[in-house]
């Protein structure tokens, strides 16, 4: 019955498809990727209303961008993809990230910063997400993606809500 089944499998699917596995099957590459585009339009076509839609969008957004070699263009959008997947952010890339708010208090104790005033400005773009608004709004851009999350305050809002209870 096996035989017959497994046969039956190689003659349907094409050899570029074919799993080691039985039964299963990996589409090729451009396939996933424009599956991977395709449900990133999907989520994008509706308001983000809970966490685990905007977990789920991060962590496709990332696969997307990883596997075109484009992550770590936007440093911003890496660093909240990686607070949204992971218990602690003790990765190189948010190692990274924190670190430059932490030079911006440096330079501000050394007193690089005369007034403070630009120091104010980037930690606030910092905690208001405008960094990784820019960002987000870029690497959609590249996907061709609809970027009305990043252009459409209330939109934004409620997608920045559920990010935070992540």
């Amino acid at each position: 019955m096996l035989a017959l089944d497994y046969g039956r499998y190689l003659n349907v699917c094409p050899p570029r498809t074919r799993s080691p596995f039985f039964g299963v099957s990996f589409l090729p590459g451009v396939l996933i990727a424009s599956r991977m585009l395709s449900k990133l339009q999907h989520l994008l076509s509706s308001a983000f209303t809970e966490e685990c839609q905007v977990v789920y969008f991060l962590v496709e957004l990332r696969k997307t961008l990883e596997r075109r070699g484009l992550v770590d263009d936007y440093t911003a959008l890496k660093f909240y993809c990686d607070w949204a997947m992971h218990a602690r952010l003790d990765r190189a890339g948010a190692k990274e990230f924190l670190k430059r708010i932490d030079n911006i208090e440096t330079a501000h104790s050394f007193g690089i910063f005369s007034d403070g005033v630009q120091k104010i400005a980037i930690a606030m773009d910092f905690l208001r997400q405008e960094v990784f608004r820019r960002d987000l709004h870029n690497a959609l851009r590249e996907l061709d993606l609809n970027a009305d999350i990043c252009t459409i305050n209330n939109l934004w809002v409620r997608f920045s809500i559920c990010m935070l209870m992540s």
